[in-house]
Formats: structure tokens, sequence, C-alpha cells
């Protein structure tokens, strides 16, 4: 408790911040956001010429032992969510799951100590855990369910005296595949909607891949969209023809850095082969 207390203490609430990750959604180019888990990740990100800081719930989860979910306990996500704050003048925006907890207050809570925590944006996903999506046998909150969560974050926000703070959020119709694929941009682009209007920024249709839809949600939706770097799809430059506002590089990074480090392992217990863990892949 006493080392949350003096990160809280170390890094004050920033509005200037937030209201230039605003600024960088409305750039001339697409904001890539490099997701990282402690504070020599960020610093990395920094050094490469990183505009803002994001994190990973997942990579910061197993970073500390749990796995992702909501399953690593809130007190530790924001305390690890502060070193990194601490550590960079960029804006720092969270990924804060679905709020941790079952009630607007609880995310009002979540987002409170973020902001104090340095945190300037933040996601808030629509979707349920594992374990909720089992008991509940629903892939995603009911759409005014949402709508209050997000209204109550975007309240925390203005109590905090940071009007600016980015909501990022994350519409997983995509990703839980609900209803039929031809039904789901306008799925989204209903939820959406309703996310802009209870205080969200941005909005982030997790695991869109075609091309023909990405640029449909960005034409249906009045704020800018995020969109998350996998495989096969189009070009950064591709992207921001079709309107795309930002990128976020989700567990890629964390996953390459220990993809490099098992195979720094097996090449030395493997084949003896000492100099793997100096050379650089």
């Amino acid at each position: 408790m006493a080392v949350r207390a003096r990160l809280r203490r170390r890094v004050t609430v920033r509005p200037d911040a937030a209201t230039e990750l605003e600024r960088l959604h409305h750039g001339a180019t697409p904001l890539v956001v490099l997701n990282v888990w402690d504070v020599f990740s960020a610093k990395i990100a920094e050094r490469a010429g990183a505009r803002c800081i994001g994190t990973t719930s997942a990579a910061v989860a197993r970073a500390l032992g749990y796995e992702d979910g909501e399953l690593m306990p809130r007190p530790e996500m924001i305390a690890a969510v502060a070193r990194i704050a601490s550590a960079t003048k960029l804006p720092v925006t969270a990924d804060l799951e679905a709020g941790y907890g079952a009630t607007p207050d609880d995310v009002a809570e979540t987002v409170r100590l973020a902001l104090e925590s340095g945190v300037v944006g933040f996601n808030i996903e629509d979707g349920y855990t594992a374990a909720q999506r089992r008991d509940r046998k629903a892939p995603l909150r009911q759409l005014s369910e949402q709508v209050e969560r997000l209204r109550a974050a975007r309240a925390a926000c203005d109590r905090a005296g940071v009007p600016d703070v980015v909501i990022n959020a994350r519409v997983d119709v995509f990703v839980r595949e609900v209803g039929p694929p031809e039904a789901r941009v306008d799925l989204t682009l209903e939820r959406a909607a309703a996310y802009v209007a209870a205080g969200a920024r941005c909005i982030f249709p997790i695991m869109v891949r075609d091309r023909a839809a990405i640029g449909e949600l960005v034409k249906g939706i009045a704020a800018p969209m995020n969109v998350l770097a996998l495989p096969g799809l189009p070009s950064l430059r591709e992207r921001a023809d079709l309107g795309v506002r930002r990128v976020s590089g989700g567990g890629g990074g964390h996953r390459q850095a220990m993809a490099a480090a098992e195979q720094a392992a097996r090449a030395v217990l493997g084949d003896g082969d000492l100099t793997a863990l100096w050379t650089t892949p």
C-alpha cells in the first residue's frame, strides 16, 4: 500500500498530456501506439520515436504472473501503470480491460486511480472476460449497460479536471464473432455511435481485418478509429488512406521479446551456444 501511495504522489494528474494525446488522434498521419508492459519496454518505445506510450493488459499481467482477463488485481495493475507513467514525459494510455468492476461506480474508481497515476487515456472494452462469458452465456455486455459504464468513466475524467482524456472504447463484435459476418459492421456502428455519445473519443473495433469493413467503419463512426496491427492487414499508408487514425501494436512487442528470449534459452540449453545470450536477433 505504501509503495502504491508513493507512486501516486510522484505522478500527478496531467491535463496538458491529455490534450496532447487527443491532438495526436487528429494529426496528418495515424498515431502508432507501441504497447508496453514495464518501464524498460516503455523506454525502448520512447527511444524508437513513439509519440505516446500505451500499455497492454495481457503483457502487464503476464509480467506479474497472471493471465489476461482482469485476473491481475486492480492495485497491481495500477501500480504497474504508475511506474510506466512516472518514467516518461510522453502521454500514456492504459489498457484498463473492462474497467475492473461490476458497476459503473467501479469503473469510475478504476479511472480515478489511473488518472492519479499519470494516465491520460485508456481503453475500456465491452466484452466479458472468459469467466464471465461462461457464467453469463453472452460475449458482450448489453449496450445500455456499457453506455452507463462509459458515462461513468467520462464523468470521472471531468471530476479529475482532465476533460480531454481519450477514452478508447473497444468494441468486441469482431473478436467475439458476434452475429453473422455480414452483420458485424452494422452491429459495431450501432455500438460505436452510442459509445461516442457517452463520451468515447476513439473507437477500437478490435480484430477487424477486412479492408472494406475498415473503410465502412471509418465512414460511419463520428470519432477517430483505432485498429490492431495484425498480419496481412493493409500497410500503415493504406490504413491512413482509409481514414484510420490510430494503430495499436497490442501484445505484439511482448510476443517478440519473449520469442527472442526463448530462442536464446533453447540455443544455450539445447545446443550449448552461450553466444546466443549476447547475440541480438
